[in-house]
């Protein structure tokens, strides 16, 4: 530990004090401002709104330390999306001053995206001051019902059709589930019913999809089948189907709309070319197309033929090759000699067995103990990081000590949801050391996933320093998110930002901590301690020392001369830096202490808005 009375003696030379460069610091950017107030969600929060509609008001309350509403108070308003990318322009107003109950409000405006947004309330300057509510978009009502596939077909004569999809969607072109669409069938008479259809309705899936097919062709001639919502019968979609005598009809008889992991070869599938008598027909050549999920052809490397003529028994094969793209695949076998006569069916690929268990949240962090850690998130995904659903994730703690828990978990078991996630947050212990947090596939014991916790003493409570300003190393400012904190104490005593110390020979622990920025969680950094001494008595002398691992040389101002206080390799979401511990012995004047981190790329995040402050008399 580093000894003031060293480097700061009375006995130094004042002449070669008064050569020393008098250093500028840098331009206050932000006023901090004291955490007078809390503020809190009172209504408005976890709404549902369908896609186009603006919520209801978001409703946050700030109340001062003795509960009582403040007034007059400014509160800015944040919105991101599921991302966490931010969003301009989307909440009704972005800023509001607390009215005489200490209510602000806010609205999301009108939004065609699906999916969960956040909002953030943030009171003052201190962005430790926040309150967030969560806003789910879900599709608004059915505006649009269009056929997707098998909308014009041949058929011989007794044979039921392939499938027909049709899509149900909103304003914003999301798929809207849960809604009944009624089939019916005009026949070659003229006749209109519901029977012959398989079926005659239907509930639309998550994909906002029914499907339905004819299922009696007894008549030669055009069938016209007619999807009607249910709630609004003028919301049509239409599809024909013609009929044909059994005269060159191809069908596919083997391997139609089968459902195929992602990476592995469909198995036959096997179209049917017959006469008008029924009879195969041999040496036609039959030509097969392939649409992938998002409607693009696939002419090459997708099947494993792309045409293929009939054999004695009238038939044609191809398969779907291997593809880590999930999702509806569309293949049509056309006859060459005649493109009139086609039939199409569908490879559905899905998600493979389980090859990778990944934290995407939630790693490097350092707790207190007693504390809530923050959400733990892991993904389960296949070989081709197709998410898995439905699959159960197990919890276990390992302890310092090596032995394995299920306490303090928030879950010791979660089904994965459909992006194949599953989450968890820890009470963390009061034992400190290092914890790990291990997930476990229930269905393979070797598939896992660890995240380390590191458990420390409770830390301080320390004064706010505000956000941190950054630099490249050349000395330009850049943006970052990082705040500051840190003080003083007497011991034993409370931490302040600024202390007037009587007694320069009473012991003082000086600490700061750095809530990091995001961006730098996890890299190797150089922590950085940078002390301002002003002498009062006369003539003043201004000087700037390095704190060093066993030194503190005088700094000539240069980003690039900083030397080092202490080498972090993995650098946490919080970082308590204990600076100093001792006495001044019997200096006078004021110390002023900066403090910061030093990426490998040259950039520095340091505490340039307010500094730990100390007069001593």
């Amino acid at each position: 530990m580093l000894n003031f009375e060293i480097y700061f003696k009375p006995s130094l030379s004042m002449k070669a004090l008064r050569l020393l460069s008098f250093l500028l610091i840098l331009t206050v950017l932000f006023i901090g401002q004291s955490a007078f107030a809390a503020i809190s969600i009172t209504a408005g929060n976890d709404q549902q709104v369908n896609a186009g509609l603006a919520s209801a008001d978001i409703v946050f309350a700030l109340t001062d330390e003795e509960g009582n509403p403040s007034t007059g108070a400014t509160v800015n308003f944040t919105l991101a999306d599921s991302e966490g990318n931010a969003i301009e322009n989307g909440l009704t107003p972005d800023i509001a001053i607390s009215d005489d109950k200490g209510e602000v409000s806010t609205r999301l405006v009108g939004r065609g995206s699906l999916g969960d947004y956040t909002i953030t309330a943030i009171f003052g300057s201190d962005a430790a001051q926040t309150a967030q509510a969560r806003i789910t978009i879900i599709p608004g009502s059915v505006v649009h019902l269009t056929t997707i596939e098998g909308q014009h077909q041949k058929i011989s004569k007794g044979k039921p059709s392939a499938n027909i999809h049709f899509a149900l969607t909103d304003a914003f072109n999301n798929r809207v589930p849960g809604q009944v669409v009624n089939f019916y069938v005009k026949t070659p008479t003229g006749e209109t019913t519901n029977t012959g259809l398989d079926p005659s309705t239907a509930t639309s899936n998550g994909y906002g999809q029914v499907t339905t097919r004819l299922a009696i062709t007894e008549l030669k001639g055009t069938y016209t089948i007619t999807a009607a919502l249910a709630s609004e019968g003028t919301l049509i979609a239409r599809a024909f189907i013609q009929v044909i005598p059994a005269a060159a009809a191809i069908t596919v008889i083997n391997g139609g709309s089968q459902m195929v992991p992602a990476g592995a070869d469909s198995s036959d599938i096997t179209f049917s070319v017959i006469d008008e008598q029924g009879n195969p027909k041999t040496g036609l050549t039959v030509n097969f197309n392939l649409v992938d999920p998002k409607g693009n052809p696939i002419s090459e490397d997708g099947l494993t033929a792309y045409t293929a003529e009939t054999d004695d028994n009238g038939q044609a094969i191809t398969r779907l090759k291997g593809t880590h793209t999930v999702g509806n695949h569309t293949l049509t076998g056309v006859l060459e000699d005649n493109t009139a006569l086609f039939i199409g069916t569908s490879v559905i690929v899905v998600a493979g067995s389980a090859a990778q268990l990944t934290v995407i949240e939630g790693e490097n962090q350092t707790l207190s103990g007693g504390k809530m850690s923050a959400m733990i998130r892991f993904k389960l995904t296949d070989a081709f990081k197709n998410p898995l659903s439905g699959e159960v994730i197990n919890f276990q703690l390992k302890t310092p000590t090596g032995e394995f828990i299920g306490t303090g978990l928030s879950t010791t078991l979660a089904t994965t949801n459909i992006n194949g996630e599953v989450s968890l947050r820890l009470q963390v212990p009061e034992t400190q050391g290092t914890y790990t947090l291990i997930a476990t596939l229930a269905t393979s014991e070797t598939l896992t996933a660890h995240v380390t916790l590191q458990v420390t003493e409770a830390l301080p409570t320390l004064p706010s320093l505000g956000f941190g300003a950054a630099v490249d190393k050349s000395g330009q400012p850049i943006n970052t998110t990082a705040r500051f904190y840190g003080g003083t104490a007497q011991n034993p005593g409370h931490f302040n930002q600024e202390i007037v110390l009587e007694n320069a020979d009473q012991t003082v622990s000086i600490q700061g901590m750095i809530k990091v920025d995001s961006r730098h969680i996890g890299q190797p950094v150089d922590i950085i301690v940078v002390v301002s001494y002003q002498s009062i008595e006369p003539p003043p002398v201004t000087v700037m020392l390095m704190l060093g691992e066993a030194s503190a040389p005088v700094w000539d101002g240069q980003l690039s001369h900083l030397i080092l206080f202490k080498r972090i390799d993995n650098l946490p979401e919080s970082y308590l830096l204990k600076i100093y511990e001792g006495t001044f012995g019997g200096l006078s004047g004021k110390v002023q202490i900066y403090f910061g981190y030093r990426l490998y790329n040259g950039i520095i995040v340091y505490n340039a808005n307010e500094v730990i402050s100390i007069l001593l008399k």
